[in-house]
């Protein structure tokens, strides 16, 4: 029964919206959530602009240049990936491996491993 309570919870609390400002979510935080429920997740964050805090694992650039800046979201295998502008790259310059950082981004679809986000700025 308290499963069930716990469950019922979760699936309210994600299906609220946010009156005042973005929610804010650890990459753990969120990468969990889509763990316990991927189709209530989806449903819930996927297109939606969210603030994601972090520990930064890796900083990539896509085919055409953009940055990419990947947080680590529990463990070494999960990701939140998180794909910004190409005229951010100035301002991502002084980020390195291992800084905590708070990004704004928007969610855009989990595949495998790695929770996809884009549109992403500082915060």
């Amino acid at each position: 029964m308290s499963r069930l309570l716990t469950c019922l919870t979760l699936i309210a609390a994600l299906s609220l919206p946010s009156l005042a400002q973005a929610e804010t979510l650890s990459a753990s935080e969120l990468f969990a959530i889509y763990e316990r429920n991927e189709i209530v997740a989806e449903d819930s964050y996927n297109g939606r602009r969210i603030d994601i805090s972090g520990r930064i694992s890796a900083l990539k650039q896509a085919m055409m240049g953009a940055p990419i800046v990947l947080l680590e979201a529990g463990s070494s295998n999960k990701l939140v990936s998180c794909h910004f502008p190409k005229k951010a790259q100035t301002e991502l310059a002084g980020l390195k491996v291992g800084d905590q950082v708070s990004f704004s981004c928007r969610i855009k679809y989990r595949m495998g491993n790695t929770i996809h986000a884009s549109a992403c700025s500082l915060e």
